[in-house]
């Protein structure tokens, strides 16, 4: 009888551990291309020249699947300056996290996060921000992005409620207690999807000219339950939310309060000439069809008038308003021309 027991007791000792080890195992890496300063599944480095790099980590399986909570932070992410040539007047750094859910049914959903800094006009603007869609078997749902604070971190929740699987991002800024949620997604899924769901993930990068970044993945939880989710901003602390990030982000070469308000300036610059540029190419197309009309009449206007005057003087001076104008246009394509030869010359 006590042999049985023992024999009992060690079976359940195994059991357990065996339990354990399934749930809490280190994902296999699968693939690792290109250039890694670290390139670990929850710490990524590099700081190289305009380099490519792509990583994966498979074979972990999840009994009865509740959810999935982690969150991800980033120390660095820069690019290095811009190049002086008009073709390559921007810098970009790019990384992105994918994380692949595959159900017992077959159906792929996968949390896709891209992480970018870029730099425009040779370095005057910029902007840091962090992008989040889910794709469905494919289809594409919930994309958002919002402004990327390195004191800060961005939040992933998955989890199951009744036969929905639900996939949140919030993206934080320190300054603001609540967070402002990015990508949020419900599916309908039967229950046997979440019998067995498989876990996939890959980190990437690429990029124009130097790429700076350190990245960790961090408080994963294969086994999260829902719970309380983060308050999301209200509207007045997006408002302030926007005019905050104006101070802390964009150009490298100016104190760092000036940033974002030079990068703010520059987006209502480029509302303000979109809309102008609207206008005009409106008016534009509105008029042009109807010149060659009008310069015939104004040719025929001065001809028949000198015939009616007996004078060829109102031709003589159609004509030579015509060279005027055209002679205009000429003078202002050079003075434009010579205004970029210019701008060039000095950098």
């Amino acid at each position: 009888m006590e042999m049985v027991k023992i024999r009992l007791i060690l079976v359940g000792l195994v059991l357990l551990i065996a339990g354990i080890s399934f749930v809490n195992g280190e994902l296999e890496q699968i693939s690792q291309t290109g250039s890694w300063q670290i390139c670990e599944r929850t710490h990524w480095k590099e700081i190289q020249e305009s380099t490519i790099g792509f990583a994966e980590w498979n074979n972990k399986t999840i009994q009865n699947f509740t959810g999935y909570y982690a969150t991800i932070r980033f120390t660095e992410l820069t690019t290095g300056a811009t190049g002086w040539g008009f073709w390559e007047n921007y810098a970009q750094t790019n990384v992105y996290v994918f994380l692949n859910f595959t159900g017992s049914t077959g159906t792929e959903i996968i949390l896709k996060l891209n992480f970018v800094k870029r730099l425009d006009l040779w370095g005057v603007f910029g902007k840091l921000q962090v992008g989040s869609i889910v794709t469905k078997n494919g289809t594409n749902y919930g994309f958002m992005y919002d402004t990327l604070s390195l004191v800060g971190y961005t939040e992933l929740y998955v989890y199951k409620n009744g036969e929905n699987l639900t996939l949140t991002v919030y993206n934080y800024q320190t300054m603001l207690e609540n967070a402002k949620k990015l990508t949020d997604v419900t599916f309908n899924l039967n229950e046997t999807w979440f019998n067995e769901v498989s876990f996939d993930m890959t980190v990437s990068h690429d990029g124009f000219h130097p790429q700076m970044f350190e990245g960790y993945l961090e408080n994963e939880d294969f086994s999260y339950i829902i719970g309380t989710l983060p308050t999301e901003k209200t509207l007045a602390e997006n408002i302030f939310d926007v005019f905050v990030r104006g101070l802390i982000n964009s150009i490298q070469a100016i104190p760092q309060w000036l940033k974002n308000i030079s990068d703010m300036m520059f987006g209502w610059l480029s509302w303000l000439f979109g809309l102008i540029g609207d206008v005009v190419l409106g008016i534009t197309t509105t008029v042009i069809p109807f010149l060659p009309l009008l310069l015939v009449f104004y040719v025929l206007d001065a001809g028949i008038t000198s015939v009616h005057t007996g004078s060829i003087t109102p031709l003589g001076n159609c004509f030579l308003a015509l060279y005027n104008f055209v002679i205009m246009i000429i003078e202002a394509i050079v003075r434009i021309c010579h205004t970029i030869y210019a701008f060039i010359h000095f950098w």
